[in-house]
């Protein structure tokens, strides 16, 4: 006796080939920069950065709202240099935080922009690996640097 048919609800997605990518449900914009602020917020002092970021925590709190997202990304590239020299093992919360937002479609050229891949590149081709933050900071690299789906 056969098997009955496989039961397809019309409401089922289609299947994706080898290379497609289908939505993720809830891909709403993610609350990186407030995650991040939690973060820097007892490390770093407010006036660290300069350079017109000075108020740097409100500064993420309207990136993850959509205002001035390249602005934030510039501060937080600023904070990760003076985490690199004064708090090093806080770089590695802070580089899951980022590489969770690379996933972020629309922020993947803006963290080539910003010069967010770049730090990372650089911290990586850098004697000081360390093994937590490794693997982070290649999936940054990778999804900066996936397709944006324009072919």
């Amino acid at each position: 006796m056969e098997p009955p048919p496989p039961n397809l609800n019309v409401e089922d997605p289609p299947s994706t080939s080898i290379g497609e990518s289908t939505p993720q449900p809830g891909s709403a914009r993610p609350q990186m920069f407030r995650s991040l602020s939690n973060i820097f917020e007892t490390i770093v002092p407010r006036d660290h950065t300069g350079l017109d970021f000075d108020d740097w925590p409100a500064m993420l709190e309207r990136a993850d709202a959509g205002l001035e997202t390249g602005k934030a990304l510039r501060a937080v590239v600023l904070i990760l240099q003076y985490l690199r020299q004064e708090s090093p093992a806080t770089i590695i919360p802070a580089t899951k935080i980022l590489a969770d937002g690379s996933r972020y479609e629309p922020w993947r050229l803006p963290f080539g922009d910003e010069k967010i891949l770049d730090f990372y590149l650089d911290l990586l081709a850098a004697d000081e690996i360390e093994r937590n933050w490794t693997s982070d900071a290649l999936r940054l690299v990778g999804n900066s640097c996936a397709d944006l789906g324009s072919y």
